[in-house]
């Protein structure tokens, strides 16, 4: 990210460094961040609204840390609160303050002030607890199983969990644990000022939106419908999660202190632009394809360890794409494997991405 350092301790900025700073963004946006976990989509709207997992991923991309200077506490009346975070964006390899904002949040708000009103019909069942936490669709229809149907919640009490039977929409009584939601609206607050600020500091307001919020764990009311949506996010978060690993093991491979010297700057390339585009229609290439890639690279690592020759790969041919890469010179040592200069068409019998982007940094795999 030398670049990027650079960047953001510049005085002027260039037109083509903003072209480059939007393209790294939404390079970021295609190889790591996924919808309902990183960003969300708002029906009628033509921009992705940032969540804070995607703020995080843009903070670490360009190096951008926070610093909370000043905490408000207003007292609403009533038991209700109401918190102010401000907080500064920093470039942490300058020191640069990049932009100012704020985040507030408070018990008045709909979700944390009302609480619809219930009847108790017994413990939780022991078949309850038995299903995965993650399967939160199971778990609500294991008790409309029991209990008949209806929504429903659970609530500690002095003794085991109850289940509760929650009455219509419009009835709803005022929460009487105010003092449970204090943490929670102050997570809130802090997250609403990260979010806001990783925006104003990456001026990315034309490419995201603050609105939506990824949904809070203490909102009870929900009905099955957002429970799958709640579960269908976990899901996605867990493959995130196995992409991530994926490509760092790649990135190991290709670019560990000790391994470079086995690839050459071309097939960084290809990898590269395989990781990127080498799905269907040009996309990212899907998880489980990325997991057989990664072990061809480890293998191939291996086999120039041991003085085998080459193992190169050939992504472009594998990729689907329209012309072959260059072949670049080898590294010391290394004899690449000639690549396949056959034309291939992509599944959708559109032509795939062979150009245009930014090359990677010499000696980089620029996954990103």
């Amino acid at each position: 990210m030398a670049e990027t350092k650079e960047l953001m301790a510049a005085a002027d900025f260039s037109v083509l460094d903003v072209v480059d700073h939007i393209s790294k963004i939404r390079d970021l946006m295609k190889a790591v961040m996924v919808e309902g976990l990183h960003y969300g989509v708002i029906p009628g709207t033509d921009k992705p609204s940032l969540l804070q997992p995607g703020a995080q991923k843009l903070c670490l991309a360009f190096r951008i840390g926070d610093k909370n200077i000043e905490l408000a506490e207003k007292d609403l009346g009533g038991s209700h609160r109401e918190y102010r975070i401000r907080k500064q964006m920093i470039h942490l390899p300058s020191g640069t303050v990049l932009c100012e904002t704020w985040g507030s949040c408070s018990t008045m708000e709909s979700r944390y002030r009302w609480r619809r009103s219930g009847e108790s019909v017994g413990d939780v069942p022991v078949s309850y607890w038995k299903i995965s936490r993650d399967d939160l669709v199971a778990r609500e229809d294991e008790l409309v199983r029991i209990f008949g149907p209806g929504k429903y919640r659970l609530r500690k009490s002095e003794g085991p969990w109850k289940v509760e039977r929650l009455s219509g929409k419009d009835e709803r009584t005022e929460n009487q644990d105010l003092a449970d939601c204090y943490n929670t609206i102050l997570q809130i607050a802090d997250k609403r000022a990260y979010v806001r600020g990783t925006i104003k500091a990456l001026a990315a307001s034309d490419l995201f939106i603050h609105e939506q919020e990824d949904s809070d764990d203490d909102d009870e009311d929900g009905s099955a419908g957002a429970r799958s949506q709640a579960a269908g996010a976990k899901t996605k978060m867990a493959e995130a999660s196995t992409r991530q690993v994926l490509i760092e093991r790649i990135a190991r491979a290709v670019d560990g202190e000790e391994n470079k010297k086995f690839f050459t700057d071309g097939e960084r390339k290809t990898y590269s632009a395989k990781i990127k585009f080498g799905g269907p229609a040009g996309k990212p290439l899907p998880t489980g394809e990325l997991e057989k890639f990664a072990e061809q690279i480890e293998a191939a690592l291996a086999g120039r360890k041991a003085g085998s020759g080459s193992a190169s790969l050939n992504a472009a041919a594998e990729a689907g794409w329209n012309e072959a890469p260059p072949i670049a010179d080898p590294a010391p040592g290394v004899s690449p494997q000639p690549v396949s200069t056959e034309i291939k068409k992509s599944p959708t019998g559109s032509p795939l991405p062979t150009g245009g982007a930014k090359q990677p940094e010499q000696g980089k795999l620029d996954i990103f």
